[in-house]
């Protein structure tokens, strides 16, 4: 049986959306003449490059933790209750899962966890799919938290699909 759930906001949606709303550009002319009799303070290179690089740091960290494991996991709540409510009114035997993305995967994990039932992982492709993400959406942490969470996802499944001899034996290596 399918259910549709609609994704919540992430915390970096929400986090983007307060930024967008707390320094947007005025837009009423009298207010954008006023903000520019007062400039903003001049910092020495050496200040701004190295607060440019700590905000970098600090921006790849919060995207990278805060998306894991991928950017639909403000699906992952509202796909576990779902999952709840059908277990419960249909009682189902297995929970299958496919991926990518790896949302579903954890959803998986999550209500087999909950409810028991065993899991079937389909992949369609690796679940760790950090290798492809660009520098600023990874660190060391998201990087181990990816490896933690398929591992975790595959010691749970009591089955796993994969579409290619060559990522079954990635998997089992």
């Amino acid at each position: 049986s399918i259910r549709r759930t609609a994704p919540l906001p992430t915390l970096l949606d929400t986090y983007l959306g307060i930024k967008r709303h707390v320094f947007a550009r005025p837009t009423i002319p009298h207010m954008a003449e006023e903000a520019a009799k007062f400039p903003a303070p001049q910092i020495g290179n050496n200040s701004k490059g190295f607060l440019h690089s700590l905000r970098r740091t600090g921006s790849r960290h919060f995207s990278a933790l805060f998306e894991l494991p991928d950017k639909e996991v403000g699906w992952l709540i509202p796909a576990v209750v779902q999952g709840l409510r059908l277990n419960r009114r249909e009682n189902v035997d297995v929970i299958l899962t496919t991926s990518p993305p790896a949302t579903p995967a954890v959803a998986g994990l999550v209500l087999s966890m909950i409810t028991g039932r065993p899991l079937v992982t389909d992949l369609r492709d690796p679940f760790i799919l950090h290798a492809a993400k660009s520098p600023s959406q990874r660190t060391l942490m998201s990087d181990a938290i990816e490896r933690w969470l398929e591992r975790r996802i595959l010691y749970r499944s009591a089955r796993t699909i994969t579409t290619t001899i060559q990522l079954r034996d990635h998997l089992l290596a």
